[in-house]
C-alpha cells in the first residue's frame, strides 16, 4: 500500500517531482509554481519516508528503473 494517498479520480503522472524536506511550508512557493507548470509534487518530510515509498512504488515507474539518476 502507498504511504502516499491519491486524490480519487487522479493518478500519479509525469512529470513528477519529489520533494524532500523537513520544513516543506518553507518550499511552498516553489512548489506552487512547480504545480502551476504541471509538474505532478509529492512532498516528503524524510529520506527514510521517501525511501519507503519508492521501495512500494517504484515498479508504478518504469522510466525510474531505466534512469541512471534513479535511487
Amino acid at each position: 500500500m502507498s504511504l502516499i494517498q491519491v486524490a480519487p479520480g487522479h493518478e500519479l503522472r509525469t512529470p513528477l517531482l519529489v520533494w524532500i524536506d523537513d520544513r516543506p511550508d518553507n518550499n511552498a512557493y516553489e512548489v506552487s509554481q512547480a504545480r502551476k507548470m504541471g509538474i505532478y509534487v509529492i512532498e516528503m518530510t524524510s529520506t527514510a519516508m521517501t525511501k519507503a515509498w519508492l521501495d512500494a512504488n517504484l515498479c508504478k515507474f518504469t522510466f525510474l528503473s531505466k534512469s541512471p539518476l534513479a535511487y
